[in-house]
């Protein structure tokens, strides 16, 4: 579950370290750096834009330590682009364990919150059916009452009232 909701999150942040990476080296790499060193020139800023972020003081990305982050399994393109997408099936374990750590605090109103979202989904569909049930029950009473199988009888009784 854990990895179809990080896709987005991952497709995104693709995006914006491969806009960080032609921001940074622009056409050097292409034009001056042969085809083999490519690769090595952009892990190597990738690991300096990590640890450039924990020296700037935010010491964590997304809730982990730059040292936790194995960057070292990012895919680099001939192109000069990056998929992050290995790495963030690398860390899977450790983001699923965090948010179940998270989340756990919050699980003893789990079965409330699901019950209370199930009324709200399941409501519009129960209405239109509480017709129905009213409509059927006055037809089987109907039927009951004609067939005599239930009788109705009137009486009068006295009843005492005390008022003050």
């Amino acid at each position: 579950m854990i990895k179809t909701i990080s896709h987005p999150i991952v497709i995104t942040l693709n995006k914006q370290l491969n806009a960080e990476l032609k921001a940074q080296l622009g056409n050097q790499v292409s034009n001056k750096v042969p085809v083999q060193n490519q690769e090595q020139v952009i892990r190597l800023v990738l690991q300096e834009s990590l640890e450039s972020m924990q020296e700037n003081g935010s010491q964590d990305i997304y809730g982990f330590k730059p040292k936790e982050i194995p960057i070292e399994k990012t895919i680099v393109y001939k192109n000069g682009d990056i998929d992050v997408a290995p790495v963030v099936d690398a860390m899977l374990p450790e983001i699923a364990r965090r948010l179940n750590d998270r989340i756990s605090q919050y699980a003893v109103f789990t079965p409330l919150i699901v019950a209370f979202l199930v009324l709200l989904i399941l409501q519009p569909f129960v209405y239109p059916l509480e017709l129905i049930e009213s409509f059927i029950t006055q037809i089987i009473f109907k039927i009951m009452l004609k067939t005599k199988f239930l009788l109705l009888k009137k009486e009068v009784r006295e009843i005492d009232v005390l008022e003050l």
